[in-house]
């Protein structure tokens, strides 16, 4: 298993390569490539409800050893596959008619990479039951090329997609699926033993509770992996979402390759939790997840640019994002160490632990939550009342200059576009704005429209470093409005408030800093429940 996942691994990287040929479509690439990113990490995400299914059902199978089990296991598999469906049937009407707000909010330009998302997020959903049942009926063959074939599948599905038939992060989702569902066909295909046959009810439910808290106990660790792409393609805009993507992929692969010794590690203990007899089986995962990820961590934090390369095989797109990587794999190391430790208390059945992580990954939300309102006011152009001095009303309203008359004309054909219909009595109130809440509001209208640059309207005036940066790049869109909001801040350097020059990896790194702290206080909630207990696996039980 651990070759197979190896293998599979090799090929989820190599599929990095056309996904990253994305980001090189003009205009709008580098957004859909984030938007790609965002996707494969809400397939984690909503992956959370099945997290305990694939480690119960392995155990319902293995304990299946006469006729009468067996048919009790069908049945139990067909209920849960039968609940399964039901709720991703709401979920997915519930999708459906919200899908205007959920694609304008996660700035989704393709409603079929939705679509596609929410059928691999079914596919997710029902394939731990019959990678189960591989497992408990110990057909790590089947298993093994289960989890390849998702790997190669999705490598191919993506190649197909982005590079022969150039569809952007819709295609490249439509190529996770068909992975996804190669991998579910020969997992029920190999498992149909254990499922179709005659089955008996089952009334013995006891497994639903460690489900449930294995399910619980393992979600802390996974919203803590994915959760902070998903806020950032909310909240960012196309650039800065593209490159933190792009770095992300090097911190969470990293978490990715020690996961592997956490899944040896939880059958190794809970066997040892059973019999009393102790394993150093913790230890030696321990060891190994540490020393992988701080030899990982320390080779991208002395060669960021070479490890960006290397895992988009030399895209120039993505360079920039090699500033981050460092924060990124330092600030998800403790993570690495914590799912180790939390199968580990996961297998000892030590659930008391389970509100404590779960408190850990619903601070780290809430923590992220309350950070979108400021990031998302720190990074708009738009101007704000606040920001505006009565003065400028006055100097517009009686325009002197040649950038004065044109903001003035252009305010007051505003006020006529937005109330054609005014009565001519009330025009002259109608035409100019009359407070400073009018005024932004009214300026905001045309911000990004076009840009307010001539030779003549800024003759005189002295433009920032930034300033000239921004128009030297013929902007487009949001950043067309920084530039904007720019020249008016250096034209009117009395009347606007300057808002500090916004540099494209200080909201990243505030994010990183808060995913760090989270996966500190996770690794310490781990450690605190993994200790030894007193009388643990000393000796073992008496016959």
């Amino acid at each position: 298993m651990l070759l197979a996942n190896a293998l599979a691994g090799i090929f989820f990287t190599l599929a990095n390569n056309p996904a990253g040929q994305i980001a090189n479509a003009p205009g709008v690439g580098q957004a859909e490539f984030a938007t790609f990113g965002a996707l494969l990490d809400w397939l984690i995400l909503l992956g959370i409800p099945a997290a305990g299914l694939q480690a119960v059902f392995a155990q319902l199978a293995s304990g299946a050893v006469d006729t009468d089990r067996q048919r009790q296991l069908r049945a139990t598999v067909r209920t849960v596959l039968l609940v399964v469906v039901t709720a991703w049937t709401l979920a997915a009407v519930g999708a459906w008619i919200g899908r205007g707000r959920i694609l304008s909010t996660f700035q989704i330009a393709n409603p079929w990479a939705l679509a596609f998302t929410v059928g691999t997020v079914l596919i997710g959903l029902v394939y731990p039951v019959f990678a189960g049942l591989l497992q408990g009926g110990q057909r790590f063959l089947w298993l093994g090329n289960a989890a390849i074939t998702s790997g190669a599948g999705r490598l191919i599905g993506v190649t197909l997609a982005v590079v022969a038939f150039g569809y952007l992060a819709a295609g490249a989702m439509a190529g996770v699926m068909l992975g996804s569902l190669a991998a579910l066909f020969i997992a029920v295909a190999s498992s149909h033993s254990a499922w179709w046959g005659p089955s008996l009810a089952n009334r013995d439910w006891a497994w639903v509770r460690p489900c449930v808290a294995l399910t619980v106990g393992l979600a802390a660790g996974t919203v803590m992996l994915a959760a902070d792409s998903t806020f950032v393609q909310s909240t960012f805009t196309g650039q800065e979402r593209a490159f933190y993507v792009a770095a992300g992929k090097v911190g969470r692969a990293m978490v990715f390759l020690t996961m592997p010794l956490a899944l040896v590690l939880f059958p190794r203990v809970a066997k040892s939790a059973a019999t009393g007899q102790p394993t150093q089986a913790l230890k030696l995962a321990l060891g190994a997840t540490l020393g992988t990820g701080i030899a990982a961590a320390l080779f991208c934090s002395a060669f960021p640019k070479l490890t960006i390369q290397m895992l988009y095989f030399g895209n120039p797109v993505f360079l920039p994002a090699a500033e981050l990587i460092p924060t990124f794999c330092w600030c998800m190391l403790p993570l690495t160490a914590a799912y180790t430790l939390v199968n580990n208390i996961l297998a000892r059945k030590r659930f008391a632990a389970v509100p404590w992580l779960l408190l850990v990954a619903v601070g780290y939300a809430t923590s992220l939550a309350s950070m979108r309102e400021g990031i998302l006011r720190q990074a708009s152009p738009l101007l704000e009342a606040s920001e505006v001095r009565p003065s400028w009303i006055d100097r517009l309203k009686e325009p002197t200059g040649s950038l004065d008359t044109h903001l003035h004309d252009a305010l007051i054909q505003a006020s006529r576009t937005s109330s054609p219909s005014a009565p001519a009595s009330s025009l002259q109130t109608l035409r100019f704005p009359d407070s400073t809440e009018r005024l932004a509001n009214s300026i905001n209208q045309f911000l990004a429209r076009e840009s307010l640059y001539d030779t003549h309207r800024f003759a005189d005036i002295i433009l920032r470093p930034e300033t000239k940066s921004l128009l030297a790049g013929n902007p487009t869109g949001q950043e067309l409005a920084w530039l904007n909001r720019r020249l008016l801040e250096d034209a009117y350097p009395d009347d606007l408030k300057r808002r500090p020059a916004f540099r494209l990896f200080d909201e990243s790194r505030r994010v990183l800093r808060t995913l760090g702290f989270f996966s500190l206080l996770l690794l310490a909630v781990s450690v605190l429940f993994s200790l030894p207990r007193a009388g643990e696996a000393k000796a073992a039980p008496q016959a």
